[in-house]
């Protein structure tokens, strides 16, 4: 019996560390095959200006700004793996309506600084940075995020950075660090019966270790920092987005859309 106890202790402790070491802090890098970009197939976009911001940590972020005829800015926050060079894929909307653009490589992805991405703890500081930029030197009087996936975390977290926005809009969104964090226990063929013992572990392990409270880097938490508008764009509503919905729309405005054209703000010409 003792060395079942021990054994099954073991296998805890080495399956916490795999956890934290190999899925949650840091491990996942963009392969260097994948620094050089195809400059030539963003020629087509006309008037299309890339400056960089540096992050608290010295590392460079890559950004690239295309003007538009009105007075408003979206600040698109792609999902992992993706870049510059396919955000434009997502934007065409705000394109026609003569939004001005900003978009940017990620932390460690292509051209940006940083050998590791870090799921929104460091990307929504560095997103922050990139608002103020955009209020130093672009003309605008509604400034909106849109973030897909790790893209939409980043904009939630950025809240916590106390940024100062009119809207978020959000696709494909994780709504908290539990529900990541258990699709990724799922994706490992996890028995769901150790599920939440491994979490309370980890979540202690993190809070020790890292001084990190889970909360703040939980976007369902972090949204409700501000009473920013958060609109999240879903054909087919998950219980995910139903759950944050409900959660958040008590005391801030949370509505599920089913397309960008179903918000309001987008379509006023200004």
């Amino acid at each position: 019996m003792f060395i079942l106890i021990l054994g099954i202790l073991v296998a805890s402790i080495w399956l916490g560390y795999r956890i934290f070491n190999v899925i949650f802090i840091l491990r996942f890098r963009i392969n260097s095959k994948f620094k050089s970009l195809p400059e030539n197939s963003l020629k087509e976009i006309k008037g299309l200006k890339f400056f960089r911001v540096e992050a608290e940590d010295s590392e460079i972020i890559e950004c690239a700004f295309l003007k538009g005829r009105l007075s408003k800015l979206v600040i698109f926050s792609n999902a992992e793996f993706e870049s510059i060079y396919t955000a434009f894929d997502e934007l065409d909307f705000f394109i026609d309506k003569g939004w001005n653009i900003i978009v940017y490589n990620s932390r460690a992805h292509f051209n940006s600084g940083g050998k590791f991405y870090t799921y929104g703890l460091k990307e929504s500081d560095d997103l922050s940075r990139i608002i103020l930029w955009a209020r130093e030197n672009v003309s605008f009087r509604y400034l909106s995020l849109y973030g897909v996936s790790f893209g939409a975390v980043t904009s939630v977290l950025s809240l916590v950075h106390n940024v100062d926005v009119d809207s978020i809009i959000v696709r494909d969104f994780i709504t908290s660090f539990e529900d990541w964090f258990f699709g990724i226990l799922e994706s490992k063929k996890i028995p769901v019966r150790f599920h939440n013992d491994i979490f309370d572990s980890f979540q202690r392990y993190v809070e020790r270790y890292l001084k990190l409270n889970v909360v703040d880097i939980c976007p369902i938490y972090a949204s409700m920092k501000a009473s920013v508008p958060i609109y999240v764009l879903s054909d087919i509503s998950s219980k995910m987005d139903e759950r944050f919905v409900e959660f958040r729309s008590r005391k801030y405005k949370t509505e599920i859309v089913s397309s960008l054209d179903d918000i309001s703000f987008i379509k006023h010409r200004s």
